[in-house]
C-alpha cells in the first residue's frame, strides 16, 4: 500500500479525539470505544396484559367514584344481562345491584322493562338478582360451569341445566304408572298429583298446552295444558320423604288407623300443594311465552339482517 493511500485513510470516529489531543502516551488519554445503542425490549405478553388490566381498573375507579345519582341514572337504562355484566368490574356497581334495598329492586325492575318483551316478575322464592343469574348465566346447577354449551331452562322446576343432566334426572310417566314403578319403586299414584310436573321435556320441547283445570284463566288467547309426564326425579324422592314422615297413616292407606284430624290435615296440604303447582305452572307458562316472543324477534332481526345484506350488494 502506498503512502499518499494510508494518509488518505481516516481514522474511524471514536479515536478523533485521541489523534487530535497528542498525547498518545498517556494512558489516562487512551481511546474507549463507545458502547453500542441498546435495542428497545419488547414487552411480553403477560406484561401488556397486566397494564392492560391496570388501565382498565384505573378506569373503573374512576368510575366508581361517580355520584349515586349519576350512577342510578346510568343503570335505570341498562339491560339485564348488561348489569350482570357490569357487576364484577366495580365494587360499588355490586354493592348497589346486589342488596336487597327499595334502589336495587328499582334498578332490576327498570331493566326488566327495558328488554323489548317484558320479562316476567320473579317468583316470590328469588330475590331480582337470583332472577337474573337464572335467566341469563351459562352454567349447569349440577355440572357447574364445565358443562355443554346447550343449556335447557325449566322454568317449572326452577333448574337450569345442560341436556345430559336433563336426560339423566326427568323421568317420563305415560298414561301408566308402570315403567315409571319399575324405575322408582316408591313413586305411587298418590304421590304424582303432589309433584311439579315439567314444563318442557328431555329435548328441551314444551309441555304446556291446553288443560281443563287453567280454562279459568286465559292469557292472550292461550289456554295451557300441563301434560304431567315429565317429573324431577329429586323432587320425587324429597316429596315422598316429606310425606311418609308428615302423613304416614294417611298415606300409605292405613284410614282406619288413622284419625279424624290426621285426615283433615292431610287434606290441607294436598290443598295447598294443588294450589302450588297451578301457580307454578302459571309462571312457567308466562316464561315459555316471553321465552318464545323474544327468539321470534331475535329471528326476525336475523332475516331482517340478512334481506338488507342482500339488498346492498344488488346495488
Amino acid at each position: 500500500m502506498s503512502t499518499a493511500s494510508k494518509r488518505s485513510r481516516r481514522a474511524p470516529e471514536e479515536y478523533c479525539h485521541v489523534f487530535s489531543s497528542g498525547n498518545n502516551d498517556n494512558e489516562s488519554s487512551r481511546a474507549v470505544p463507545s458502547q453500542p445503542s441498546r435495542k428497545r425490549g419488547v414487552k411480553t405478553k403477560h406484561q401488556s396484559i397486566a397494564k392492560s388490566k391496570k388501565t382498565q381498573e384505573s378506569r373503573m375507579d374512576a368510575l366508581g367514584r361517580l355520584p349515586v345519582e349519576l350512577i342510578h341514572e346510568i343503570l335505570l337504562h341498562l339491560m339485564p344481562k348488561s348489569l350482570l355484566a357490569i357487576m364484577p368490574l366495580c365494587r360499588r356497581f355490586y354493592d348497589i345491584l346486589s342488596n336487597t334495598s327499595v334502589t336495587s329492586v328499582a334498578l332490576w325492575k327498570a331493566a326488566w322493562s327495558n328488554e323489548r318483551v317484558p320479562i316476567p316478575a320473579p317468583p316470590p322464592d328469588f330475590s331480582e338478582l337470583q332472577w337474573a343469574k337464572f335467566l341469563w348465566t351459562n352454567y349447569c346447577e349440577i355440572c357447574g360451569p364445565k358443562a355443554s354449551k346447550k343449556l335447557t331452562i325449566l322454568y317449572a322446576v326452577r333448574k337450569r341445566i345442560c341436556v345430559k343432566c336433563v336426560s339423566a334426572n326427568l323421568v317420563h310417566c305415560g298414561a301408566s304408572t308402570s315403567a315409571l314403578l319399575k324405575k322408582i319403586p316408591f313413586a305411587s299414584g298418590a304421590l304424582l298429583p303432589l309433584l311439579v310436573p315439567s314444563d318442557k321435556d328431555k329435548s328441551g320441547s314444551r309441555r304446556l298446552l291446553m288443560t281443563a283445570w287453567s280454562r279459568d284463566w286465559d292469557t292472550d288467547n292461550h289456554i295451557i295444558e300441563a301434560n304431567r309426564k315429565y317429573y324431577w326425579i329429586p323432587d320425587i324422592t324429597s316429596m315422598f320423604r316429606q310425606v311418609s314422615m308428615d302423613h304416614p297413616e294417611v298415606f300409605f292407606g292405613c284410614a282406619g288407623a288413622a284419625s279424624a284430624s290426621a285426615k283433615r290435615e292431610y287434606e290441607v296440604f294436598v290443598k295447598e300443594r294443588t294450589e302450588h303447582i297451578q301457580r307454578r305452572l302459571q309462571h312457567a307458562y308466562e316464561c315459555c311465552e316471553w321465552e318464545r316472543k323474544t327468539y321470534l324477534l331475535e329471528r326476525q332481526d336475523a332475516d331482517d339482517s340478512r334481506i338488507g345484506v342482500s339488498i346492498a350488494w344488488l346495488r
